[in-house]
């Protein structure tokens, strides 16, 4: 699968795990298509348990926030 273009999020997607944005895979051999919404609601992530680096560091500051660690998500 070959990244293809990004596309919005449904409305379900929107109001239940906070995505702002859905990358579009393509299959080139059978033109498969698989849909991967960056999720950032929390318990959405843990539900889903798919993500990369910048939802691991979503859930990371949640669950140390959540132990009263202080804690600050830093955006790069």
């Amino acid at each position: 699968m070959d990244f293809f273009q990004y596309i919005q999020p449904t409305r379900e997607e929107r109001e239940q795990g906070d995505a702002q944005k859905v990358e579009l895979y393509k299959c080139s051999t059978c033109l498969s298509q698989y849909r991967f919404p960056r999720f950032n609601a929390p318990l959405k992530l843990l539900e889903t348990r798919q993500g990369r680096c910048g939802e691991a560091a979503n859930l990371f500051t949640c669950l140390s926030r959540s132990l009263s660690f202080q804690s600050r998500y830093i955006y790069d």
